[in-house]
């Protein structure tokens, strides 16, 4: 489900229904060898600078095999910044945390819940990464493992559900060996807390060029369809920042729309009025990725007008995924160990209260 046009993931092996990270890297590593030739490696983009002329001028760091630096400027006509959102962990602010004795960790370094072997650990978070993190720990850990949540994660609303997990509220604050949580409850004799609040968005070296993120990181502003960049819209463009599922598809199709641009500013503040800023550059929802997906088809239709068109880049939504999206969820539920299937946003089940549907009249473009 995560293929491009011409960039497939292989089956999962030993029958499984998902890739490991050492298949995906195997298999990424291979497939991008044959674009070596134009790959300039172990270098860093530490400024752009637009040019009166037109075009940029980049600031790079080459870090040479030595072990020194190489400083030097370089002139392009375009910048296409595709650097992805999954590198700045995020830790929240929360008072105390400074004194706090115990460990502390990002999910972002974790790989194996052996780490936590005969360790007592409270978990902050509801994403699958969270989720990954509580049931490949919990056959090693000392005890029951707590997390702590602010909602439910949207699918799978029940996941820790289960024994040897204690949901708790939100933090308060933390004292030197212990953590206070909103609800007056204390936890003590908990070695590692593991933060799995997600990452910022941040562009350091575009600092010169466009405004800084907004409040949080959560959203990059002045991007319009998450592409392209109204503040330089001759000459930086964005793939990868949209954070929903059909990633390598969406990537590849931005890939050949960062020329277009129109209505951009109107579309971010539309966007905005009805997103905010947490949830500006996430497509929850099913309905959104259609929506999504096939509106960057209506945007590319000029593309196939030239005579070496790709037409598979710009076939309508593959639904075909989306019901094998639905036709897993049995499997993701066992992966998770859940026995009861109770809904959740976006899935196709039983209602969670509190949540409302939403009725959506989607006209589909197909090519």
């Amino acid at each position: 489900m995560g293929g491009a046009t011409d960039f497939n993931l292989p089956p999962p092996a030993n029958n499984d229904h998902y890739l490991s990270v050492a298949e995906v890297t195997e298999f990424v590593g291979k497939a991008t060898q044959k674009y070596s030739s134009i790959t300039r490696y172990s270098t860093m983009v530490e400024d752009v600078q637009n040019l009166p002329q037109g075009g940029v001028r980049l600031l790079l760091l080459w870090e040479n095999a030595e072990g020194t630096d190489t400083w030097y400027e370089e002139d392009f006509d375009h910048v296409i910044v595709a650097t992805g959102h999954n590198s700045v962990p995020r830790v929240p602010k929360i008072p105390g945390l400074g004194a706090w004795r115990g460990g502390l960790q990002h999910s972002s370094t974790w790989r194996s819940g052996e780490e936590f072997k005969e360790k007592n650990i409270l978990v902050i978070g509801t994403s699958e990464s969270a989720i990954d993190l509580v049931l490949e720990s919990l056959p090693h850990v000392k005890g029951d493992i707590h997390v702590s949540q602010r909602t439910p994660h949207p699918r799978y609303p029940n996941v820790f559900d289960r024994p040897c997990v204690k949901v708790v509220t939100t933090i308060d604050h933390f004292t030197e060996d212990a953590i206070h949580l909103h609800d007056g409850s204390v936890l003590r004799g908990i070695d590692v807390v593991v933060f799995a609040t997600g990452y910022f968005y941040t562009y350091p070296f575009l600092s010169n060029v466009r405004p800084p993120v907004g409040p949080g990181g959560h959203r990059v502003p002045g991007l319009y369809q998450h592409i392209f960049d109204v503040h330089n819209p001759n000459t930086i463009a964005f793939v990868g920042v949209v954070n929903a599922s059909l990633t390598w598809l969406t990537w590849e199709k931005s890939a050949f729309l960062v020329a277009l641009r129109d209505v951009q500013e109107a579309w971010e503040a539309d966007r905005l009025a009805e997103k905010g800023e947490v949830m500006f550059h996430i497509l929850d929802l099913p309905y959104e990725r259609v929506l999504f997906f096939d509106e960057l088809n209506e945007l590319a239709a000029e593309y196939l007008q030239q005579e070496s068109a790709d037409e598979t880049l710009l076939r309508g939504f593959p639904f075909e995924f989306i019901l094998a999206l639905i036709a897993s969820r049995p499997t993701k539920l066992r992966k998770y160990g859940l026995l009861k299937d109770v809904g959740g946003r976006g899935v196709i089940g039983p209602a969670i209260p509190g949540n409302h549907s939403r009725i959506v009249r989607l006209q589909v473009t197909r090519f």
